[in-house]
C-alpha cells in the first residue's frame, strides 16, 4: 500500500511538470511572475491578513493539478489493486473516474485553446462559464449511472453477503 502511494505521488508530480511545460510551451501561461513581492491585504478588523506572493498560478494550473493528482490516484490504484484498470473492485468507480478525466482533459484542452486564441483577460472568463458548463454536463451523465450502478454493486454485495438461503 505504502509503495502504491509512493509512486501515485510521484507520477502525479512527473505528470505535473511535463504537462505544465508543454502548455508552456504553447505561450499558454500557467503562472505569472510579478516580477517582485506583491502584497494583499484580506479580511477586516481582527480577522484581516496579509498575502505577499511572488507568482499567481492561472487556472489552466488550476486544471492541470487537478488532471495530474487523478492521474496519480489512478496510477497508485492500479498498483494497489495490481490490475490495469484503476478502481476494478466497482463499475460504479470505474465510471467517476472516466467522467472525471474527461471532463478534465475536456476542460483543459478548451481552456489552452481560448487563452491561446484570444488572450489571459478575456480568457480567464470564457475558461470560467466553460469549467462550469463541463461540470454540469459531466455530472448531469455521471449522476444518474453513478446511483444506478452504486444500487447494483449493493445488491450483489449483499446476495453474496447474505448466510440464509431462499427457498
Amino acid at each position: 500500500m505504502t509503495l502504491a502511494w509512493i509512486i501515485g505521488i510521484i507520477s502525479s508530480l512527473v505528470f505535473y511538470r511535463y504537462l505544465s511545460e508543454a502548455i508552456n510551451s504553447l505561450g499558454v501561461l500557467t503562472i505569472i511572475d510579478y516580477g517582485e513581492e506583491v502584497c494583499r491585504t484580506g479580511g477586516a478588523g481582527q480577522t484581516s491578513w496579509i498575502d505577499c506572493d511572488t507568482e499567481g498560478h492561472t487556472d489552466i494550473a488550476t486544471g492541470v493539478t487537478l488532471l495530474s493528482i487523478t492521474f496519480g490516484v489512478a496510477i497508485g490504484s492500479m498498483i494497489l489493486n495490481r490490475s490495469f484498470i484503476p478502481f476494478s473492485k466497482y463499475e460504479s468507480s470505474r465510471h467517476q473516474l472516466f467522467t472525471w478525466s474527461v471532463c478534465l482533459v475536456l476542460w483543459l484542452s478548451l481552456s489552452v485553446l481560448v487563452q491561446a486564441v484570444v488572450g489571459f483577460e478575456i480568457g480567464k472568463w470564457i475558461t470560467l462559464i466553460l469549467a462550469i458548463g463541463i461540470g454540469y454536463f459531466g455530472w448531469q451523465i455521471h449522476n444518474p449511472k453513478f446511483l444506478l450502478l452504486r444500487e447494483k454493486e449493493l445488491k450483489e454485495e449483499f446476495r453474496k453477503d447474505s448466510y440464509y438461503d431462499e427457498e
